[in-house]
């Protein structure tokens, strides 16, 4: 017997773009953007996260209440990894949590925007070696 693919659900078309973090409850506004503006894409394919010195690849899903992600990625030179969550609200705001894998947490608000005129670059990757950029997708 074969066995039966396991399908996602898509993510919603509300959800779909870049979004704009404008306030973190971990870190001050003014320092959101020491990267370049401080985004998130949600398409469902080759996702990124730029925020401070943190720069990662993001995967969503759809989860009860809004969508879910994992995400890796690299603040400044360190390996981090985690998860987090993040809703609609009635205003059109993104709500949200990251969580890292060591147990730091940080709530956050996103509006939409526009995709940034030069691409999020690609979080170091660790499989080819500390220090070494990933192939920009």
């Amino acid at each position: 017997m074969m066995p039966l693919a396991v399908t996602r659900a898509p993510i919603p078309p509300e959800y779909h773009g870049w979004w704009r973090i404008t306030s973190a409850s971990r870190w001050r506004t003014d320092e959101l953007d020491e990267l370049g503006p401080a985004l998130v894409s949600i398409t469902g394919a080759d996702d990124r996260l730029r925020m401070l010195a943190f720069l990662a690849n993001v995967r969503w899903r759809r989860g009860r209440a809004g969508l879910v992600f994992a995400w890796s990625g690299a603040w400044q030179l360190d390996r981090v990894t985690g998860t987090g969550g993040a809703r609609l609200t009635r205003s059109g705001r993104l709500h949200g949590r990251f969580e890292l894998a060591h147990g730091d947490r940080s709530s956050f608000v996103a509006e939409r925007a526009a995709a940034p005129a030069v691409p999020i670059a690609a979080p170091i990757s660790y499989g080819a070696g500390r220090g070494e950029r990933g192939s920009a997708r």
